[in-house]
């Protein structure tokens, strides 16, 4: 039979053990979610492993989990959109000189690809902003104010997609979306890290 910790400490599970890694983690964290806590790193049988993946893994020897706030978790979340946001940048500068080398077809699928790698980083900022408003935290207004001018960049390009005007779409690819994306940046990295290190970090 397997043996599930959770933050170095051995659990002992009213009944049998979970026989599987998926029937552990959701256990696991419906006991954390009641105190307001969530799962932060899985380990099985020694490695790391995603949630996702954890929970389609059978059978274990040794299953080790450690509990994170949700605002140590956000805190992580806002680095990794960070770094997100700066790799699409430089995509962005790339791809503003390339879609007027390129045909309208690969410009076209390029652009279409970048818009879809950007959408995660949306989906976490936008997650952001609302805890910022819900929080009422001193960040949260110029996060509201580098997003806006980022969806405008992005609906920017998307109506020079429409147009299928080459120019406007490298204009607004280097100009428009990848200023604004800066600005995001440079508001994580400036504003709301620091303030999140200093209120949640442990």
């Amino acid at each position: 039979m397997g043996q599930v910790s959770l933050n170095g400490e051995i659990v002992e599970f009213d009944g049998p053990a979970p026989q599987t890694c998926g029937e552990a983690c959701k256990l696991i964290d419906g006991f954390l979610s009641g105190q307001g806590l969530s799962i932060g790193e899985i380990k099985v049988d020694g490695a790391a492993l995603s949630l996702e993946e954890a929970l389609d893994r059978g059978a274990y020897q040794t299953l080790a989990f450690t509990s994170v706030s949700p605002q140590v978790q956000l805190l992580a979340m806002c680095r990794t959109w960070k770094d997100g946001a700066a790799e699409l940048v430089a995509k962005m500068d790339e791809l503003s000189v390339a879609v007027l080398r390129c045909s309208w077809s690969e410009s076209h699928q390029s652009v279409v690809a970048l818009l879809d790698g950007v959408r995660p980083v949306v989906e976490g900022i936008g997650v952001l902003q609302r805890f910022g408003a819900e929080s009422e935290a001193a960040w949260g207004g110029e996060v509201n104010v580098s997003f806006e001018r980022a969806l405008e960049g992005i609906d920017r390009v998307v109506g020079s997609v429409e147009a299928r005007d080459c120019v406007a779409l490298s204009d607004g690819l280097a100009g428009d979306l990848a200023a604004s994306w800066r600005q995001v940046i440079r508001c994580l990295d400036e504003a709301v890290i620091p303030s999140l290190e200093k209120e949640f970090a442990t």
